[in-house]
Protein backbone atom coordinates (compact mmCIF):
# COMPACT_ATOMS: atom_id res chain seq x y z
CA UNK A 1 0.00 0.00 0.00
CA UNK A 2 1.08 3.06 -0.66
CA UNK A 3 1.88 5.38 2.23
CA UNK A 4 -1.13 7.45 3.39
CA UNK A 5 -1.16 11.06 1.90
CA UNK A 6 -3.54 13.13 2.75
CA UNK A 7 -4.36 17.37 2.83
CA UNK A 8 -4.24 17.73 6.65
CA UNK A 9 -1.28 19.50 7.28
CA UNK A 10 -1.08 23.41 7.82
CA UNK A 11 2.05 25.82 8.93
CA UNK A 12 -0.37 28.07 10.25
CA UNK A 13 -1.00 26.62 13.86
CA UNK A 14 1.01 23.93 13.79
CA UNK A 15 3.39 24.78 16.33
CA UNK A 16 6.60 22.42 17.19
CA UNK A 17 5.25 19.05 16.75
CA UNK A 18 6.28 18.58 13.17
CA UNK A 19 8.74 21.44 12.98
CA UNK A 20 11.95 19.00 13.10
CA UNK A 21 10.64 17.79 9.72
CA UNK A 22 10.73 20.22 7.71
CA UNK A 23 14.15 21.25 6.86
CA UNK A 24 13.02 23.13 4.12
CA UNK A 25 14.86 26.11 4.16
CA UNK A 26 17.45 28.43 5.69
CA UNK A 27 16.09 29.91 9.00
CA UNK A 28 16.31 27.33 11.30
CA UNK A 29 16.48 27.11 15.20
CA UNK A 30 16.74 25.12 18.12
CA UNK A 31 14.60 24.73 20.48
CA UNK A 32 15.18 22.80 24.03
CA UNK A 33 11.77 21.15 25.62
CA UNK A 34 11.93 20.36 29.66
CA UNK A 35 11.71 16.28 29.28
CA UNK A 36 12.03 16.23 25.40
CA UNK A 37 14.74 15.89 22.68
CA UNK A 38 15.94 19.10 20.93
CA UNK A 39 13.67 20.07 18.08
CA UNK A 40 15.13 21.70 15.27
CA UNK A 41 12.58 24.76 13.64
CA UNK A 42 12.80 25.59 10.16
CA UNK A 43 10.70 28.35 8.19
CA UNK A 44 9.47 27.53 4.62
CA UNK A 45 8.80 31.15 3.76
CA UNK A 46 5.73 33.71 4.73
CA UNK A 47 2.37 32.54 3.68
CA UNK A 48 3.80 29.12 2.60
CA UNK A 49 1.82 26.14 3.50
CA UNK A 50 2.98 22.62 4.33
CA UNK A 51 -0.48 20.44 3.73
CA UNK A 52 1.47 16.96 3.33
CA UNK A 53 4.56 14.51 4.28
CA UNK A 54 5.32 11.24 3.42
CA UNK A 55 8.44 9.18 4.11
CA UNK A 56 10.83 7.93 1.39
CA UNK A 57 12.90 5.02 3.20
CA UNK A 58 14.60 4.08 -0.22
CA UNK A 59 15.75 7.60 -0.92
CA UNK A 60 16.52 8.78 2.73
CA UNK A 61 14.31 11.42 2.33
CA UNK A 62 10.79 12.79 3.32
CA UNK A 63 8.56 14.47 0.90
CA UNK A 64 6.98 17.89 1.69
CA UNK A 65 3.99 19.31 -0.05
CA UNK A 66 3.02 22.93 0.13
CA UNK A 67 1.57 26.19 -1.61
CA UNK A 68 4.17 26.48 -3.66
CA UNK A 69 5.78 22.70 -4.46
CA UNK A 70 6.67 19.62 -3.67
CA UNK A 71 10.48 19.18 -2.00
CA UNK A 72 12.40 16.60 -1.03
CA UNK A 73 14.57 16.82 1.84
CA UNK A 74 17.62 14.93 2.77
CA UNK A 75 17.20 12.89 6.03
CA UNK A 76 20.81 13.17 6.70
CA UNK A 77 21.29 16.97 6.36
CA UNK A 78 17.57 17.88 7.24
CA UNK A 79 18.18 20.11 3.54
CA UNK A 80 16.46 20.23 0.38
CA UNK A 81 17.55 18.19 -2.27
CA UNK A 82 15.35 19.28 -4.72
CA UNK A 83 12.25 21.59 -5.44
CA UNK A 84 9.55 20.57 -7.57
CA UNK A 85 6.87 23.05 -9.55
CA UNK A 86 5.68 23.53 -12.86
CA UNK A 87 9.16 24.56 -14.35
CA UNK A 88 10.21 20.90 -13.24
CA UNK A 89 6.86 18.85 -14.37
CA UNK A 90 4.65 18.69 -11.70
CA UNK A 91 0.99 19.68 -12.60
CA UNK A 92 0.47 22.24 -10.33
CA UNK A 93 2.13 24.00 -7.19
CA UNK A 94 -0.52 23.67 -4.69
CA UNK A 95 0.11 20.09 -3.35
CA UNK A 96 -2.73 18.73 -1.22
CA UNK A 97 -1.31 14.76 -1.26
CA UNK A 98 1.83 12.87 -1.10
CA UNK A 99 2.62 8.96 -1.13
CA UNK A 100 5.13 6.91 -1.75
CA UNK A 101 4.63 3.27 -3.46
CA UNK A 102 6.63 0.31 -2.50
CA UNK A 103 8.03 0.53 -6.38
CA UNK A 104 9.43 3.87 -5.19
CA UNK A 105 7.27 6.11 -7.42
CA UNK A 106 6.44 9.60 -5.45
CA UNK A 107 2.45 10.46 -5.87
CA UNK A 108 1.75 13.64 -5.89
CA UNK A 109 -2.25 15.39 -5.23
CA UNK A 110 -2.50 18.66 -6.83
CA UNK A 111 -5.02 21.70 -6.46
CA UNK A 112 -6.64 21.78 -10.25
CA UNK A 113 -3.49 19.93 -11.62
CA UNK A 114 -4.82 16.16 -11.22
CA UNK A 115 -2.16 13.94 -10.52
CA UNK A 116 1.54 13.36 -10.56
CA UNK A 117 4.27 10.93 -10.40
CA UNK A 118 7.71 10.77 -9.57
CA UNK A 119 9.28 7.53 -11.70
CA UNK A 120 12.44 7.85 -9.39
CA UNK A 121 14.56 6.13 -11.70
CA UNK A 122 14.30 8.45 -14.29
CA UNK A 123 13.44 11.52 -11.85
CA UNK A 124 10.99 12.83 -14.55
CA UNK A 125 6.80 13.55 -13.94
CA UNK A 126 4.10 11.85 -15.14
CA UNK A 127 0.39 14.45 -14.90
CA UNK A 128 -2.47 12.45 -14.98
CA UNK A 129 -5.93 14.54 -15.33
CA UNK A 130 -9.57 14.54 -16.44
CA UNK A 131 -8.58 13.63 -20.09
CA UNK A 132 -6.66 10.91 -18.63
CA UNK A 133 -9.50 9.51 -16.54
CA UNK A 134 -9.52 11.52 -13.64
CA UNK A 135 -12.54 12.07 -12.47
CA UNK A 136 -11.64 15.89 -11.27
CA UNK A 137 -8.63 17.87 -11.24
CA UNK A 138 -8.58 18.47 -7.12
CA UNK A 139 -6.57 15.21 -5.92
CA UNK A 140 -6.76 14.68 -2.11
CA UNK A 141 -5.51 11.45 -1.42
CA UNK A 142 -4.38 7.68 -3.09
CA UNK A 143 -3.42 3.65 -2.13
CA UNK A 144 -3.20 0.59 -4.03
CA UNK A 145 -5.22 -2.13 -2.62
CA UNK A 146 -4.16 -5.60 -2.19
CA UNK A 147 -5.00 -6.78 -5.50
CA UNK A 148 -3.15 -3.99 -7.41
CA UNK A 149 -6.07 -1.68 -8.00
CA UNK A 150 -5.15 2.16 -7.43
CA UNK A 151 -8.22 4.39 -6.20
CA UNK A 152 -7.38 8.04 -5.64
CA UNK A 153 -9.92 10.61 -3.82
CA UNK A 154 -10.79 13.76 -5.85
CA UNK A 155 -13.37 16.85 -5.81
CA UNK A 156 -15.97 14.49 -8.15
CA UNK A 157 -15.66 11.09 -6.84
CA UNK A 158 -13.45 7.87 -6.35
CA UNK A 159 -11.19 7.21 -9.36
CA UNK A 160 -10.60 3.15 -9.41
CA UNK A 161 -7.78 1.75 -11.58
CA UNK A 162 -8.00 -1.73 -12.28
CA UNK A 163 -4.31 -3.36 -11.82
CA UNK A 164 -2.87 -0.15 -11.55
CA UNK A 165 -2.40 0.15 -15.53
CA UNK A 166 -2.78 3.81 -14.92
CA UNK A 167 -2.16 4.31 -18.85
CA UNK A 168 -5.01 2.46 -20.07
CA UNK A 169 -8.07 4.17 -20.02
CA UNK A 170 -9.96 1.80 -20.31
CA UNK A 171 -8.96 0.11 -16.82
CA UNK A 172 -10.24 3.45 -15.55
CA UNK A 173 -13.38 3.57 -13.24
CA UNK A 174 -15.32 6.41 -11.66
CA UNK A 175 -17.80 5.80 -8.27
CA UNK A 176 -20.01 8.68 -7.36
CA UNK A 177 -23.45 9.70 -5.69
CA UNK A 178 -25.60 8.60 -8.73
CA UNK A 179 -23.68 5.43 -10.41
CA UNK A 180 -23.45 4.06 -6.79
CA UNK A 181 -27.47 4.53 -5.92
CA UNK A 182 -26.27 6.96 -2.96
CA UNK A 183 -24.07 3.97 -1.26
CA UNK A 184 -21.04 6.59 -1.95
CA UNK A 185 -22.38 9.85 0.28
CA UNK A 186 -20.60 12.72 -1.40
CA UNK A 187 -18.73 13.27 -4.69
CA UNK A 188 -16.42 15.26 -2.44
CA UNK A 189 -13.92 13.01 -1.36
CA UNK A 190 -10.86 13.79 0.93
CA UNK A 191 -9.42 10.69 2.33
CA UNK A 192 -9.12 6.42 1.85
CA UNK A 193 -8.23 3.92 4.25
CA UNK A 194 -8.21 0.31 3.37
CA UNK A 195 -8.44 -1.97 6.78
CA UNK A 196 -7.50 -6.18 7.02
CA UNK A 197 -10.90 -7.32 6.06
CA UNK A 198 -9.35 -5.62 2.83
CA UNK A 199 -12.68 -3.14 2.83
CA UNK A 200 -12.29 0.28 1.06
CA UNK A 201 -13.42 3.56 3.93
CA UNK A 202 -14.01 6.21 2.17
CA UNK A 203 -13.90 10.02 3.99
CA UNK A 204 -16.22 12.88 2.51
CA UNK A 205 -18.01 15.78 3.12
CA UNK A 206 -21.67 15.14 4.53
CA UNK A 207 -23.72 14.40 1.58
CA UNK A 208 -26.67 16.15 0.21
CA UNK A 209 -29.93 17.48 2.00
CA UNK A 210 -27.68 16.59 5.78
CA UNK A 211 -28.17 19.95 7.99
CA UNK A 212 -26.25 18.08 10.64
CA UNK A 213 -22.73 17.80 8.73
CA UNK A 214 -22.18 13.75 10.09
CA UNK A 215 -18.82 12.87 9.45
CA UNK A 216 -19.79 10.17 6.93
CA UNK A 217 -17.72 6.97 5.78
CA UNK A 218 -18.49 4.53 2.89
CA UNK A 219 -17.41 1.15 2.79
CA UNK A 220 -15.99 -0.98 -0.66
CA UNK A 221 -16.45 -4.50 0.26
CA UNK A 222 -13.76 -6.65 -0.73
CA UNK A 223 -15.52 -9.51 -1.81
CA UNK A 224 -17.09 -7.72 -4.47
CA UNK A 225 -15.11 -4.83 -5.73
CA UNK A 226 -16.38 -4.80 -8.88
CA UNK A 227 -20.10 -3.92 -7.88
CA UNK A 228 -20.58 0.01 -7.72
CA UNK A 229 -23.88 -1.08 -6.16
CA UNK A 230 -22.34 -2.53 -3.22
CA UNK A 231 -21.45 0.53 -2.07
CA UNK A 232 -22.78 1.52 1.54
CA UNK A 233 -22.39 3.65 3.92
CA UNK A 234 -22.33 4.37 7.55
CA UNK A 235 -23.08 7.63 9.66
CA UNK A 236 -21.05 8.54 12.63
CA UNK A 237 -23.02 11.79 14.64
Amino acid sequence: MLSSISARFSVRGLGWALAFLLGVVPGSARTEMPGTLAIERFEVGPNVYVRALALDQARGSIWVGTSVGALEIGLDTLEARQVFTRKEGLANEYVFAIGVAPGGEVWVGTYGGGLSVFDAETETWQNYNIPNGMGDAFVYDALEAENGDLCIATWSGVNRIRGGAMDDISKWNLYTVENTGGGLPSNHVFALHTDEAGRLWIGTKPGPGDPRRRHVHALWPRERPQRPEHFRHRDQR
